[in-house]
């Protein structure tokens, strides 16, 4: 019984045929079949989502603030996700100058300004709302189905005695 104890002792027994290593994960592409030992699962990427909600809210929340703080001016337009930025650009770069046949007062205009900032921001806004909904959509993916394995080690049995233990996973 020794003999066969210290035999087995490191042995592996696996439940598998022998090739080549496969990947354990792949793209799903529907146009093709599904390879033996595989099948299909559906991942959301929460990271992704995460990222793309911070990347929206830190945005959005700087405008949605400004068009509560701009309300009595009559462009409320910012609060509107994505678009309403590209909807405040006219009413905020009207090129209001106090006097412009006054050559005593400054005329500062930071019209081209405020339009690519706003445009920046819709862009930006819009980057972080795709890049959440996508990866929140998920995707399909070829999942190996691993095999089941199975381990004779020898190990204590009892408080005082030696033996062996199978392990396995399935």
């Amino acid at each position: 019984m020794l003999i066969v104890l210290v035999v087995f002792a490191g042995s592996t027994v696996v439940a598998r045929a022998d090739g080549p290593v496969l990947p354990k994960r792949m793209v799903y592409e529907p146009s093709k079949p599904i390879p033996p030992g595989y099948h299909i699962e559906h991942r959301t990427r929460y990271g992704l989502v995460i990222s793309g909600l911070v990347l929206f809210g830190l945005t959005y929340i700087p405008t949605a603030a400004a068009a509560w703080y701009d309300s009595r001016d009559g462009t409320p337009l910012y609060v509107v996700p994505i678009l309403g930025p590209l909807l405040a650009i006219p009413a905020k770069t009207k090129g209001d100058c106090p006097d412009p046949n006054n050559p005593d007062v400054p005329c500062v205009e930071f019209d081209e300004l405020i339009a690519a900032f706003f445009i920046a921001d819709a862009i930006v806004q819009a980057t972080g709302a795709i890049m959440a909904w996508r990866d929140f959509v998920g995707r399909d993916l070829l999942i190996r189905t691993e095999a089941a394995q199975a381990t004779l080690v020898p190990g204590p049995v009892g408080s005082t005695g030696y033996g062996a233990w199978l392990t396995g996973r399935f």
